[in-house]
């Protein structure tokens, strides 16, 4: 529906650097050979993330699939999130951020395949300016 929607929703038109590609994101991760340097998870139906889309194995797919300086970024809203976040780290050894905007229920989950991108002790304002979207900043949000 998202796909179909996509100029209203403010997705991009695909070009070189940004590709939406429609189909089951567990079995495009566990057959991958194109070395994404993103790949952005946010895949719910009625009854929120399927199963397919938050296992263990679906992660370390999506570790394998990343280029080496590769970032993965989960769209987490759910009773098992924090079951979610514990793969994510155990997957990325920890080299997660989760950013949870105030005013929402969602969480969203940045893991970096090889290198930290910010560091433990970086004050949140200068965190959060890193995570601009054309100058506009999420509102509230705290970090873990």
């Amino acid at each position: 529906m998202v796909i179909s929607l996509r100029e209203h929703s403010c997705i991009p038109a695909d070009d070189d650097r940004f590709h939406v590609i429609r189909g089951d994101g567990a079995d495009y991760v566990a057959v991958n050979e194109d070395s994404p340097e993103v790949l952005l998870v946010d895949g719910f139906d009625i009854h929120g993330q399927p199963p397919q889309l938050c296992s263990q194995e679906f992660y370390e797919d999506c570790y394998r699939a990343l280029a080496s300086d590769g970032v993965l970024v989960v769209n987490l809203c759910g009773p098992e999130d924090q079951q979610a976040v514990d793969r994510i780290r155990r997957t990325f050894d920890d080299r997660v951020l989760i950013v949870t905007p105030k005013d929402g229920e969602n969480k969203v989950v940045f893991a970096v395949k090889e290198r930290r991108l910010w560091s433990k002790d970086e004050p949140i304002d200068e965190l959060a300016r890193r995570f601009r979207v054309d100058d506009v900043l999420i509102p509230s949000l705290t970090v873990s």
